[in-house]
């Protein structure tokens, strides 16, 4: 029981007609009656708040405080997971509707028909880490053999952007699939409208690395489709050639892998049609402005674009066209 405090004689304090409300318990000083501390809380959630809940969500109706802070909590981690749940949509999530399930080729097949080359780059960015790089290869053949090279190009181009390895992954398994149906032809026209959508984006040194990577990994198949692409882009003209040419010269400057690959493609645009001589003209003058001669020259006298510079005359000393030293575009490229 609460200790009580002094009894009170109701009937001295009580006038004619004038009931008095019980009495709360009277705690004695330093009392620790359970009761008498939560009669002490109630009474200061009275008094703070007039309407007999507790403040601060420690006494009184505090628990309903704490409870609307606990939603209040609840909303805001929905509200962050809802935030994530976006960017995750950005990230490795299909956007708008577009399924990146268990067949990425019906989804780049989809994204393309719709004109939605953010999603199918999307796809195929994410096809290797998922074990679907061939059947994504495949279906970018398929629509490049249907027509749809334009879209096609603006898709690969984009998704270089964002990841070259995985592009490149993707490209070398295209090369081969196109070698294999007969379909290279459509393919390389396809990549060659590519270098021009990359150009455009400002992505072009990256989509570069990517079919450099692309020609390393898919051998000879990947370099007769690139080569198919380098004649095409070559005899095109326009903003095709240029970034062509542009792509070259930064290949060439890196050395390497890059140059390596670039050559071998050209070796083959070189037999199919020799305009691309006149890119590979282009190409030098870029990158002796870019990389200094002296640098060009020694990447190219050292490795497998010799060659292919040789065939064209712009070595020094090279036979054929220009002579030694720094050729013009005004070459022999005939025959």
């Amino acid at each position: 029981m609460p200790v009580q405090g002094p009894q009170i004689n109701r009937k001295l304090l009580q006038g004619p007609g004038l009931p008095l409300p019980p009495l709360p318990p009277f705690p004695l000083p330093g009392s620790t009656s359970a009761d008498a501390q939560a009669a002490a809380a109630a009474n200061s959630g009275r008094g703070n708040n007039g309407n007999g809940r507790g403040n601060n969500g420690n006494n009184g109706n505090g628990r309903g405080n704490n409870a609307n802070n606990d939603n209040a909590r609840g909303a805001a981690v929905s509200n962050a997971n809802a935030a994530s749940q976006g960017s995750n949509n950005a990230v490795g999530v299909a956007p708008r509707g577009l399924d990146l399930g268990l067949n990425l080729a019906s989804t780049i097949t989809n994204a393309i028909s719709g004109n939605r080359a953010d999603a199918a780059a999307q796809a195929i960015t994410v096809a290797p880490s998922r074990g679907q790089a061939s059947a994504a290869a495949s279906s970018l053949v398929q629509l490049s053999s249907s027509g749809r090279n334009d879209a096609v190009a603006e898709s690969v181009a984009q998704a270089a952007a964002a990841d070259i390895a995985a592009t490149a992954s993707v490209l070398a398994s295209a090369a081969a699939t196109a070698l294999s149906q007969g379909s290279v032809g459509a393919f390389g026209s396809s990549q060659a409208k590519a270098f021009g959508r990359a150009k455009q984006k400002g992505s072009l040194n990256a989509f570069m690395r990517a079919v450099s990577q692309a020609i390393g990994q898919g051998g000879d198949s990947a370099v007769q489709a690139y080569g198919v692409a380098f004649a095409e882009a070559a005899a095109s003209g326009g903003e095709d050639q240029q970034a062509l040419a542009q792509a070259t010269a930064t290949a060439f400057c890196e050395g390497g892998g890059s140059a390596t690959a670039f050559a071998s493609a050209y070796s083959v645009a070189l037999s199919r049609d020799k305009q691309g001589c006149l890119v590979l003209t282009q190409a030098r003058a870029l990158a002796v402005a870019q990389c200094g001669g002296g640098q060009f020259t020694a990447y190219a006298e050292a490795s497998a674009e010799s060659r292919v510079l040789g065939l064209c005359g712009l070595l020094s000393g090279g036979a054929g066209g220009a002579g030694g030293g720094f050729p013009g575009i005004d070459i022999n490229i005939g025959g």
